[in-house]
């Protein structure tokens, strides 16, 4: 699971988090749990990763298996979903407050 880059949302907190940014395809293969944004992004080349458009933002305790299996996963490919981005956190009080704190600040076009 190659990663194509790194980058930042901020909350309605103004905390900002750190996330890694996977291509739409990648098969997240290990048990994975934490909080992701579908999202339209671009790469400026150097690592750097641009969100275009958050698509959504969820918690899971597995990645992978929530992507494979969301029902939202039709808005995500009409709106031409490109990469996954994911800030890693086994913490289920963690997933909560920073999920929370992100939707605080971001309307997901598909939620």
């Amino acid at each position: 699971m190659p990663v194509i880059g790194q980058t930042t949302l901020k909350g309605a907190s103004g905390q900002d988090y750190a996330f890694k940014v996977f291509t739409s395809d990648t098969r997240l293969n290990d048990f994975i749990p934490g909080i992701y944004a579908v999202v339209k992004q671009t790469d400026d080349g150097g690592g750097a990763s641009t969100v275009d458009e958050v698509l959504f933002i969820g918690t899971s305790q597995n990645v992978d298996v929530e992507l494979q299996k969301h029902d939202k996963r039709d808005c995500f490919e009409k709106k031409g979903f490109n990469a996954i981005c994911l800030h890693r956190t086994a913490n289920n009080d963690t997933h909560k407050a920073v999920s929370e704190d992100l939707l605080g600040a971001i309307s997901p076009t598909c939620s």
